[in-house]
């Protein structure tokens, strides 16, 4: 069944692979038997002092390692023997693809596909930091807003009006100057500005509901608001909102991307940003630039996909 789903829908692969890339994408190898000993370095630390080369740190992409290696034993490296952080010093910066680097390298040596790996889960991660609490927050307080209706629907739509008017760019440039931005107050900040579209779908489908017979019904029944409101209203007029919601997380992961791009603001976790920031000062690498096209492509193809099928289905 499992194997299944993934021929009937082959870029589950990607998302497996990114969610398992800290396994995929591996400086150190899975095991090491070198001179009738096993190792494993990803768990433990294989002393300098069996290859002869006390003082020093192993670095496994070492071709003298490598050759040592294979006359006493041999060795088992991941998928991709790289990751986002190291920087190969024994090939060429910038070079083309190979059978080593798949994808080829960027200007500092590192590899582009751990990059597109390692960044593509940590773009998801900001995506769905981003979006999730601006659907509840937004999704809630529209539903609110337009369930109660009167005075507070008003003060809530002017609310809505002044906070949505505040420039997002400005906003993170003046807090920017104020503190130090971290991954999670960049969030925050992109939460506090996000989750209006939300309340505005929100909003006009609780309004629809309101005008339902049944949902008169129930008020003239004398059924308690809050029982209307969680069960009746809340839970199944929001397809506008759940519709919306992959665009938001597509949003949120371009809106990290540009920050990075223009030197905003550089996050602890390498997104996808750095190899668009390649794109920019090397147009001569379209090794690189397919890769994230691709990519990016491939990402807004399964998510949409997916997305129209669930609503469709529901």
């Amino acid at each position: 069944m499992f194997l299944r789903q993934i021929v009937k829908h082959p870029l589950t692969i990607v998302g497996w692979m990114v969610l398992f890339s800290m396994i995929i994408c591996q400086n150190q190898p899975y095991l090491v038997y070198y001179k009738h000993q096993l190792w494993f370095p990803l768990f433990q630390e294989v002393p300098s002092e069996l290859f002869e080369k006390s003082g020093i740190n192993l670095d496994f992409h070492d071709p003298n390692l490598q050759k040592q290696i294979r006359q006493h034993g041999f060795m088992i490296n991941a998928p991709v023997t790289f990751d986002n952080h190291y920087i190969d010093t024994y090939t060429p910066f910038l070079s083309t693809p190979s059978w080593q680097h798949w994808l080829g390298t960027d200007d500092k040596g590192i590899d582009v596909l751990a990059q597109l790996i390692i960044g593509l889960r940590n773009s998801i991660i900001f995506g769905i930091s981003y979006s999730i609490p601006c659907f509840i927050i937004g999704t809630l307080a529209g539903s609110i807003s337009g369930y109660c209706g009167g005075k507070i629907d008003m003060q809530a739509q002017s609310l809505f009006i002044v906070w949505k008017s505040i420039p997002l760019i400005y906003l993170i440039l003046i807090l920017k100057s104020l503190t130090t931005l971290n991954d999670i107050k960049f969030v925050l900040i992109l939460i506090l500005c996000g989750w209006g579209k939300f309340f505005h779908l929100a909003r006009v489908e609780t309004l629809k509901a309101k005008s339902q017979n049944y949902i008169k019904y129930y008020k003239v029944s004398g059924l308690p608001e809050t029982t209307i409101f969680f069960k009746h209203i809340l839970p199944h007029y929001h397809q506008s909102s759940m519709s919306y919601l992959p665009w938001h997380f597509i949003y949120g992961i371009n809106t990290i991307t540009t920050a990075e791009l223009l030197g905003f603001y550089t996050p602890t976790l390498k997104t996808i940003g750095p190899l668009i920031v390649q794109i920019k000062h090397h147009p001569e690498a379209i090794w690189i630039s397919l890769s994230v096209i691709v990519t990016i492509c491939l990402l807004m193809h399964n998510i949409l996909n997916h997305t129209q099928k669930a609503l469709q289905s529901t």
